[in-house]
């Protein structure tokens, strides 16, 4: 188990410790300087990818061979990723705005238009990679909301998952995915409309991916 995150303080660090048997320990970071850790990921072959943002507000990738931490170059115009996903120790896709995909020393860039984010990304068994976010809505008469996506990256090329939702919504997101050989799952939240002329009611989105793309699963609230 992992845990990530920043120091608080004038200049927040960025915080990074791990969990074996009943004991925590926590990584020096302190060559990193200030800045923060976003999210992590750990590929079949014992490397860890670790992206967050430096003290300047650029972004930040590290990968951790096992036993040592290393500051792997980002160009700014990256950005600032949040989520990542580990194929191995020398191939890993960081998602922000866009994902992007450092392979062996190639890089290659996936965009979702205008103001998209990615908020979940997963690398599965067999090679896919899922990923979900929001963006804010071009069509004609949506008024600027927000509207979720997903997409499956699969040789290179990403494909469109249709998103089935059982209620009409004003505003909705996915918000983050996982997947494991028992397949994969994406939680969201949406502004739920059951009258034309009644309030938006929030409701939580559980999601089971299929073969004819994402199906609603409820959320049970206690």
């Amino acid at each position: 188990v992992w845990a990530l995150g920043r120091r608080g303080g004038a200049a927040p660090a960025p915080f990074l410790a791990r969990r074996r048997g009943l004991q925590w320990s926590v990584l020096d970071m302190t060559a990193f300087g200030a800045g923060e850790l976003l999210d992590a990921d750990f590929s079949a072959d014992g490397c860890g990818w670790i992206v967050g943002r430096n003290g300047d507000g650029s972004g930040l990738l590290v990968r951790y061979d096992g036993s040592t931490l290393h500051k792997e170059v980002l160009d700014r115009a990256d950005g600032v990723p949040r989520r990542v996903a580990a194929l191995s120790c020398g191939d890993v896709w960081i998602g922000g705005a866009s994902v992007i995909r450092y392979a062996e020393g190639h890089r290659e860039e996936i965009e979702f238009g205008r103001d998209a984010a990615i908020n979940g990304l997963a690398a599965c068994p067999g090679g896919d990679v899922l990923l979900v976010g929001e963006r804010v809505a071009a069509e004609p008469g949506m008024d600027g909301r927000r509207v979720g996506f997903a997409f499956r990256v699969r040789g290179g090329a990403a494909t469109a998952l249709p998103v089935a939702l059982p209620f009409v919504v004003d505003d909705w997101r996915l918000a983050d995915v996982g997947c494991d050989a028992g397949g994969a799952w994406a939680v969201g939240a949406a502004a739920a409309r059951f009258t034309v002329d009644g309030p938006a009611e929030p409701r939580a989105l559980a999601l089971r991916l299929g073969d004819s793309g994402w199906q609603y699963r409820g959320w049970a609230h206690r």
